[in-house]
């Protein structure tokens, strides 16, 4: 078939079509075909999804049913026109891609197929230029490249295509021919050395440890990274398609990643990989798509291992328009200020000092997400209310957006990123992003500048002095460049490089130059500019939005930096008071720690942080907001319990964002119960916000009478699920313990263990409770003895065991045995003991109740789940064991019993239960300690009532019961859902 007689087919199908869908994607195959051009279906703007897009042309394309396009006809929100739904794409285009700088002015299009109207978007004025309406020729071929080559794809328009999206393709065969050269080079000098190189560079970021993976496959997926990113940031600033050589070696050749260009094959697989990337304008990249280039090339257990995961796209956007855009005020001010400082502004001080605070910071950049949309809402603002800056946004955005991070690979991505956010220039600026610690661990809680700075070198005794003057200019980072290019000069013998560096500082140059020429030359660079940068930034930014690390602060690496953090944590008063489970998250102190480092009086934060941020007693000081010399503010805060598609779905706390301002002058602290909460819900295409209330705790005398059920373990030596079968002798059963899951003692299990039925206790299981609903479905294996009304836990050497339990007498010798080779050092000194641990078995059995109940037998003790999203509770036996996943309470009476599990199941106080939660997944005790439920009292007509209408959902649980609920809303009216 002729490639003409093709054309007429699938436009024959575009004329028989009529859904909106049906004609985009038929629209897209032969735009495709006669243009070219990469076009792409249901781009995402910032304001919905465009139907079709081409970078290559800049033309957006909405499509309609057949017969429905006509400009002034509804479009797909309320109150616009077809041309304002074009319109609102082009300009939510405009913000994320920064179409007002280009010179090429973009294209929009409404059709059906048949009719067509463009407009042309000239200084952001929409112009029209074609109206074609039921023009049938266009769905000719003649007709139809007409269209194509005048209107929609002129080849005077064509431009570079935008980057693949995902970035995988792109780099993914380079980085397979990496691993094959890897064999040919594996043992060679050059790749060893780098190789050592990468090891201490993540070990000196605190990111490599003994144990860790350092092995070489991750070696090269960093490499392939490193130089995917110094690639990307070139064909930025640059533009071109011809790549040179010997430049391209200057660009990628330093550091770690260098081995690459020290064999011939690695530098022609560097050139071809240079000319890939060329194709593309990656100012279209319209996010960051080095993230997902790090989550396809790296492993998912490799990645874990070094705790890498990154925040999404729309959160990072929508946390930055919140922190931002609330006060536009203070961010004109900071645009303001960064131009006054780069004399791009009248009564400009260039070089003469920072001024007032400007930077914006990301204190934990990762691949740069915050970085790309700061950029870009920066961007967007100077458009909008700076026009005279506008030719220097390029300049402007790169000196107010500033990123740090503690791991050497993220920040060559996190730099790229940035790169692609800023708008299209032919002049390179310095991209602000630096390999440092934020939190300068090393320091004490303040940072105090003298005179000079001193940074030891690897000489013993060796030292470099950084004059103030230096570390506090705004051009610091350009200074340093010049002085290592200086002193590198000065090492090889040519003449005094002060004479073409006259504003560098003599006797630092001096010294500089004798370490080159005594060290080498290859570091400098980034060791004095990673060091000066935190110190050069302190105090001085306007905002700090960024995601720190979420790690347990004991579960930072072991090393000095691990030491360092747990005495800044003693410092800020934010290390937890517990020693338990919950030990206290590093994000709390990174949080408090950078703010007081680095933010001005009256700037603005926003953090995204784990869940139990705004819930967890771990987070409560950390909620006071008393920072070191940091007194903050409070403003919003948004949980994401509820969205479809979880921000991190493998975080067990779910997560939320907290924003608020540093108000150091204020006599009052801040209050966090005046913050705003949201709640977050629906999917990120479509996000739901729904306001609540916070409401101050009241507590229960119940909260004090509750205690939590038995800490048992290990289940596989001691707990029985499946029902017991007849032993082989009198009083005996045969069971089969439940397999362990968790751990070292992931799959121990004993089958046909002979003990006998009085060693067995029944248990009741979290997730075999239902509202209402008691059913024991599991024993523990426990041999118990009884004295003076006391209970215990029987160990072998005891005499009543071969008395009780003579038959059970040999597997608790194999369990004992098979406890002492897995049991934890902190665990109980045998199995009996651990079975018992602080007694939380043998309190429950025996508990007296008072006398008199009208039922027998008295179900007079009450469960609930310890964990869950809902609140469920039951009443059972006095002498049915709760497992360590519940809670328990023997009631004076059944009547009592009834009571509580009528409040505790009711859906009218759920909510208040869920708002109660010091982690996002434990009620533990504090339903009880948060909602005033009032003793039971059987003379009162309200708990009466409440009662026998218990009783009834408990005969029936599945039957209506709203006049139950009707009944707990009288009892505690002030705690129902809040609308």
């Amino acid at each position: 078939m002729s490639e003409e007689r093709g054309l007429e087919d699938r436009l024959s199908d575009l004329a028989s079509v009529h859904g909106e869908a049906d004609i985009a994607g038929l629209l897209r195959e032969v735009l495709a075909e006669t243009s070219g051009g990469d076009w792409r279906q249901g781009v995402q703007t910032g304001s919905g999804p465009a139907d079709l897009v081409c970078h290559e042309y800049r033309v957006i394309i909405e499509t309609k049913t057949r017969g429905q396009a006509e400009p002034t006809w509804p479009g797909s929100q309320v109150d616009e026109t077809q041309f304002d739904q074009v319109a609102r794409y082009m300009e939510a285009l405009q913000t994320r891609l920064g179409l007002g700088n280009n010179r090429r002015p973009w294209r929009g299009f409404l059709t059906d197929g048949i009719c067509w109207w463009g407009w042309e978007w000239r200084a952001d004025r929409p112009h029209p230029i074609l109206e074609v309406q039921n023009f049938r020729p266009v769905l000719e071929p003649a007709g139809f490249r007409n269209v194509v080559a005048e209107y929609l794809a002129p080849d005077e328009r064509r431009g570079k295509p935008a980057p693949p999206d995902p970035l995988r393709p792109l780099f993914a065969p380079y980085l397979k021919e990496l691993k094959e050269m890897l064999l040919d080079v594996e043992t060679e000098p050059f790749f060893t050395t780098k190789l050592e190189l990468w090891k201490q560079t993540l070990r000196g970021s605190g990111l490599l440890g003994e144990g860790s993976v350092a092995r070489a496959h991750n070696f090269v997926e960093h490499t392939a990274l490193v130089i995917a990113a110094r690639l990307i940031v070139n064909a930025t600033d640059t533009g071109v398609t011809d790549v040179d050589e010997d430049s391209l070696v200057n660009e990628v050749g330093d550091g770690f990643s260098a081995w690459l260009v020290d064999f011939p094959a690695g530098r022609a697989l560097l050139n071809r990989l240079a000319h890939s990337v060329a194709r593309y304008d990656w100012s279209a990249a319209g996010r960051d798509l080095l993230k997902g280039l790090y989550h396809d090339l790296i492993d998912r257990e490799d990645r874990k291992e070094f705790g890498e995961y990154y925040t999404p796209d729309w959160l990072a956007e929508r946390l930055v328009e919140k922190v931002l855009m609330r006060d536009t005020t203070a961010l004109d001010e900071a645009i303001r200020s960064c131009a006054q400082s780069l004399g791009l502004s009248p009564n400009s001080r260039a070089g003469g000092g920072a001024g007032p605070a400007f930077f914006l910071l990301d204190p934990a950049c990762g691949s740069g997400t915050f970085l790309f949309y700061l950029a870009k809402v920066v961007e967007g603002r100077i458009r909008q209310a700076h026009p005279l800056l506008e030719e220097h946004t390029r300049q402007i955005c790169a000196h107010m957006v500033v990123g740090m991070d503690v791991h050497p690979i993220a920040v060559e991505m996190a730099q790229a990123t940035l790169a692609t956010a800023l708008p299209p220039g032919p002049t390179r600026p310095f991209l602000q992003v630096f390999l440092a610690d934020s939190m300068l661990a090393h320091r004490a809680a303040r940072i105090r500048l003298d005179e000079t700075m001193r940074l030891p070198t690897t000489k013993p005794d060796g030292e470099l002095l950084i004059p103030q003057e230096l570390v506090e200019s705004p051009h610091a980072a350009q200074l340093i460049d010049q002085l290592v290019e200086a002193a590198t000069a000065a090492a090889e013998g040519k003449e005094d490089p002060q004479s073409e560096y006259p504003e560098l500082p003599g006797e630092l140059l001096d010294q500089l130059t004798e370490v080159v020429r005594t060290e080498g030359d290859h570091v400098w660079k980034w060791y004095i500019g990673n060091n000066v940068a935190p110190i050069r930034l302190a105090s001085g930014a306007a905002a700090i939005i960024g995601n720190p690390p979420w790690l347990v602060v004991n579960d930072t690496p072991e090393g000095t930096r691990k030491a360092q953090i747990a005495e800044l944590a003693a410092d800020y008063r934010l290390r937890p008071r517990n020693t338990g489970s919950a030990r206290g998250d590093l994000a709390a102190l990174f949080s408090a720690r950078v703010v007081d480092l680095y933010l001005t009086e009256g700037g603005r934060f926003g953090f995204v942080l784990p869940g139990s941020a705004v819930i967890a007693q771990t987070w409560q000081v950390w909620r006071v907001g008393n920072w070191g010399a940091a007194t903050v503010r409070f403003d919003l805060h948004e949980t994401y319990d509820d969205m479809s598609d979880p921000p991190f779905p493998h975080a067990p706390n779910g997560a939320c964002i907290v924003s608020g301002s540093r108000n150091t002058s204020s006599q009052d602290p801040g209050d966090w119960t005046k913050a705003e909460p949201l709640r977050v819900s629906g999917t990120p295409a479509l996000i739901r916000t729904v306001r609540w209330v916070q409401r101050a705790p009241q507590p229960s005398p119940y909260a004090t009478r509750f205690t939590r059920g038995a800490v048992a373990s290990p289940l596989g030596l001691v707990l029985v699920v499946t029902p017991p079968a007849p032993g082989p002798y009198t009083g005996t059963v045969k069971v089969t313990t439940m397999a362990s899951t968790k751990g070292k003692w992931k799959g121990v299990q004993y089958s046909n263990v002979i003990v006998e039925k009085a060693c067995l206790l029944p248990a009741l299981r979290s997730q075999t409770l239902r509202p209402f609903v008691c059913e024991p479905d599991a024993w523990f294996i426990a041999p118990h003895a009884e004295n003076m009304g006391k209970f215990r836990i029987l160990e072998l050497d005891d005499p009543k065991f071969p008395e009780r339990y003579g038959h059970g007498l040999e597997y608790w010798r194999r369990a004992e045995e098979t406890y002492a080779q897995h049991r934890a050092k902190t665990a109980g000194e045998t199995l009996s003991q651990n079975l018992d641990r602080y007694r939380t078995l043998t309190k429950q059995l025996g508990t007296d109740f008072e006398p008199g109940a009208a039922e027998d037998p008295p179900y007079s003790k009450v469960f609930y789940n310890k964990s869950g999203n809902t609140l469920r509770a039951c009443r059972g036996s006095r002498n049915l064991l709760a497992d360590d996943k519940l809670y328990w309470y023997v009631a004076s009476d059944p009547s009592e019993a009834l009571y509580l599990c009528a409040v505790l199941n009711a859906e009218w106080t759920q909510e208040a239960w869920r708002e109660s939660k010091t982690s996002k997944m434990h009620y533990d005790l504090n339903p009880l300690k948060h909602v005033p439920v009032p003793l039971y009292d059987r003379s009162d007509p309200l708990h009466a009532n409440i009662v026998r209408l218990a009783r009834e959902a408990e005969q029936s649980p599945d039957a209506s019961r709203d006049s139950l609920e009707q009944e707990v809303a009288r009892l505690l009216p002030e705690w129902g859902p809040i609308h």
